[in-house]
Parts: C-alpha cells; structure tokens; sequence
C-alpha cells in the first residue's frame, strides 16, 4: 500500500514536472525497477495556459458619488419595492398602536356608527409612497361592495406611513391591507 501511494504521488510530482519541462528530481528508494519504468514513461496529464493581463482596475472614484447625487437617485426612481427586497419595510404606528389594532378600531367604529351586519375580510393592496400617504388602492378581496366602499372610506382617512428604505434613502413600497368585518 505504501510502494503504490508513493509511486502515485512521484507519478503526479513527475507529470507537473514534464509540463514545466523539468526532470522529477525525487527518486524514491523503495521502488522497484518495474514501477519506475512505469514512472518513467508517464505521459503528463496536465497543460499550463498562459492568460493574458488582466486590465488595471477602475479608479476608486468612479464608484463614488456625492449624497446630493444619492439623493436625486433614489427620488427620481419610480419603482414600487416589495417589503423583502427593503431594509426596513413600510409600516403604521399610530398613537402608541400597530396597524392590525388601528385596523380593528377603525372597523368597530364604522360597525357602531353604521350597523353594517356583513362579515367576511376585504384585502387591499397599496403603494407606501416616499412621504408615507398610500396611493394606488386595488381591491384584492371583497365579500360585499359595502365592505368595500367602508373599506375605502377607512383607508382614505389613515394617517401616514413610515416608508420603507433602501441604502438609507425612502422607498415606494407596496403594502396589502387586510380588514376583518
């Protein structure tokens, strides 16, 4: 077992030395004369390419750029941003409250108010734009119009959002809305 990783490890050391146009200069010992012919007459497995310079790399300036310019960027981008591909995602927090409890409040006043007797969920898609007002309202699910058009009315009246963000600056970002009549 040790004779054949020996002749193994001189077989390889042999053929990387073929390919650099040099001789093996370790011999081994313990290797018989048959095992050494057959090292001898390796042919060697490995070719080495030459590759051409790689060009100098870009001055460290070309990447940077000033915040006013930062700035301008990410105001003048029009893409609405889903919340996994933010920082921070866009979110409601009003009086010392998260969105699904402003939610709720705001459904049992209209039932109050109202005495709208449907049930079942309405789920309305938003944009958070950069100012925290939502804009673009789509009706993703709703049981009855009624539903909808309370909906609606709740949503027009919602205090502004904390939008979300990416690379420090504020994002459009989409928001679904899930009310629970």
């Amino acid at each position: 077992m040790k004779k054949n990783v020996i002749a193994v490890a001189l077989l390889i050391l042999s053929a990387a030395c073929a390919s650099h146009k040099k001789s093996p200069s370790i011999i081994s010992d313990e290797l018989q004369g048959e095992e050494l012919t057959i090292l001898e007459q390796a042919e060697p497995s490995m070719e080495i390419a030459i590759v051409e310079e790689l060009p100098p790399p870009p001055e460290a300036d070309q990447y940077m750029t000033s915040s006013a310019e930062q700035k301008a960027q990410a105001f003048a981008d029009t893409t609405v941003f889903q919340g996994s591909q933010l920082e921070t995602d866009p979110y409601l927090y009003h009086n010392g409250h998260n969105l699904a409890f402003y939610l709720e409040e705001q459904v049992n006043k209209v039932k109050a108010a109202t005495g709208v007797k449907d049930k079942g969920d309405v789920t309305i898609s938003v944009v958070v734009e950069r100012d925290g007002s939502l804009t673009n309202p789509v009706i993703v699910a709703s049981p009855s119009d009624v539903l909808t058009k309370h909906s609606l009315a709740i949503l027009a009246k919602m205090p502004k959002w904390r939008p979300g963000s990416l690379n420090g600056w504020e994002r459009r970002a989409s928001a679904t809305l899930y009310f629970y009549w």
